[in-house]
């Protein structure tokens, strides 16, 4: 059972390394003897993951940073107008390919601007500095 467990962890290598390395990882994993050299060898797997996916593979890296505007526009809220916020937008992420056409694709942005208060009297002064989150993965088909 721990053996299909080490499998899969090496399945999750790049394609390239599966086929360098896999066969001898495998072969030091069946020499090893006892629970705590195979914890070992799967507490460094993630690390390896990130590694050869990260540095290795080849994958396309992207980093931003600069201004964007932010529009809002209630709908349900009486008296309220619409407002314009300026933004500072940053973020970085990285497509990774699983293979040829396949791709995963991890990416983080942030905005970090004044909350509106839409020209509500009763709301006038409490406007602030707000961040808004946006981590994102998904995959990719390359046709």
């Amino acid at each position: 059972m721990i053996r299909i467990a080490f499998r899969a962890l090496l399945w999750l290598h790049p394609p390239a390394f599966r086929r360098q390395f896999a066969d001898e990882m495998l072969w030091i994993f069946d020499e090893t003897r006892g629970k705590q050299a195979a914890a070992l060898l799967f507490s460094d797997g993630p690390i390896s993951l990130a590694r050869q996916w990260l540095l290795r593979s080849g994958a396309w890296k992207l980093a931003v940073a600069g201004a964007g505007g932010l529009m809002f526009d209630p709908k349900n809220l009486a008296g309220a107008s619409t407002q314009a916020r300026a933004a500072f937008v940053y973020g970085a992420g990285a497509d990774i390919n699983m293979s040829k056409r396949l791709f995963m694709r991890a990416e983080y942005r942030g905005l970090v601007y004044n909350s509106p208060t839409f020209g509500i009297p009763g709301l006038a002064g409490t406007d602030r500095i707000t961040h808004k989150a946006e981590p994102t993965v998904g995959f990719g088909f390359r046709f």
